[in-house]
């Protein structure tokens, strides 16, 4: 029974990320915008664009859905304008269809050659089977570029309120999940390059590398979660609580867990490209394996602390051993385990003195 009802529970992973809270103001919002669009004689004829731009909204900090909702509308005027240019020169057939998404293309490209805006090769796509009719019955672009900014704006502005509202009540613990999330992503590629260490078997490292590098991505993506709680702090400071301090010591946290990745990226990085390393590791095999286990030890304490949310003063009350720097040892992967060592020491200083701890 306990393994069916497992089918259907999420991961730990899920539940740091609030998957739950995301159903629920998805399916309340959802509901609302359907509900508003279809009693609207205009909009209520494009209900895709208002639930697609709903969703793309949706975002667990107001000003972040914001600059998504932002992104959304610019991104549709220059699609629509785009195609817009050639279908009204040209009528719509299969030339200026193709030809409207590749203009579409070259222009997203030309203003960011990184990035490909989905929503404006949609926008332009619909500009050419989805065309809105006047009275007459005549063929209208504007009536077209109209309808669909209408009904995306809907969507977007329904987002934002339930962004705001959901944010009420979800922030307080929003931060702690999401740092705890990536606690757990960093402890678990540390544990495998000390199990290499262990024994001597690299051969899963560069599997490992490459889950550190989406732990990369994820980190930037909190850091950024983050830095827009801190610029919404400013304006909602009863909403998130706790004191601007606060707020930069996570930032700080969440920068200290990225250098500990980075480290451990690049150890591993020598352990599977450097002989030498392998050898010297091999030759203080001992002090090597020690000192990184008391560092992973470390980091699972923080980590534990964070998913527990108790009160504990990290850098007091667990009086972890501290190991003294070899004078005459020369490698990579040392120099790495002193500054992760370190930056550990440094955030067990920043989390116990974070006022949830008090």
């Amino acid at each position: 029974m306990r393994r069916f009802i497992g089918l259907f529970q999420f991961q730990n992973e899920a539940n740091l990320l609030d998957s739950k809270t995301y159903i629920l103001k998805s399916f309340l919002a959802v509901a609302t915008a359907y509900g508003l669009a279809v009693n609207n004689d205009i909009i209520r004829r494009d209900m895709i664009s208002v639930l697609f731009g709903l969703m793309l909204t949706l975002e667990p900090v107001t000003l972040t859905g914001i600059r998504h909702g932002w992104h959304q509308m610019y991104a549709t005027i220059l699609g629509a304008l785009s195609t817009a240019a050639i279908i009204s020169i040209f009528g719509i057939n299969i030339i200026t269809i193709s030809l409207s998404v590749a203009f579409t293309l070259y222009v997203c490209l030309k203003i960011n050659w990184r990035e490909v805006s989905p929503v404006a090769i949609f926008t332009s796509i619909y500009m050419t089977q989805y065309v809105q009719v006047t009275e007459t019955g005549e063929p209208s672009i504007l009536l077209t570029i109209q309808l669909r900014l209408m009904a995306l704006g809907a969507g977007i502005i329904i987002a934002i309120l339930f962004n705001l509202l959901f944010s009420f009540f979800s922030y307080g613990k929003m931060t702690n999940k999401r740092i705890s999330f990536l606690f757990k992503s960093i402890v678990e590629h540390m544990e495998k390059t000390l199990d290499a260490l262990k024994t001597n078997d690299f051969s899963g490292l560069e599997e490992n590398q490459r889950g550190m590098s989406k732990s990369f991505n994820n980190i930037d993506w909190v850091y950024g979660f983050l830095r827009d709680m801190e610029e919404e702090k400013r304006i909602k400071n009863r909403i998130i609580g706790g004191s601007a301090e606060d707020m930069g010591n996570l930032i700080e946290i969440v920068m200290d867990l990225r250098s500990i990745c980075h480290l451990n990226y690049d150890i591993s990085l020598s352990l599977l490209r450097n002989e030498e390393e392998r050898k010297l590791i091999h030759d203080n095999q001992g002090g090597m394996v020690e000192r990184f286990q008391h560092i992973t030890f470390r980091m699972r304490l923080l980590k534990e602390g964070f998913s527990m949310e108790d009160s504990r003063n990290f850098s007091r009350k667990n009086n972890i051993q501290q190991h003294e720097h070899g004078k005459n040892e020369h490698s990579r992967v040392l120099e790495s385990l002193y500054e992760m060592e370190a930056l550990t020491t440094l955030l067990e200083y920043r989390i116990g003195n974070l006022k949830r701890f008090d």
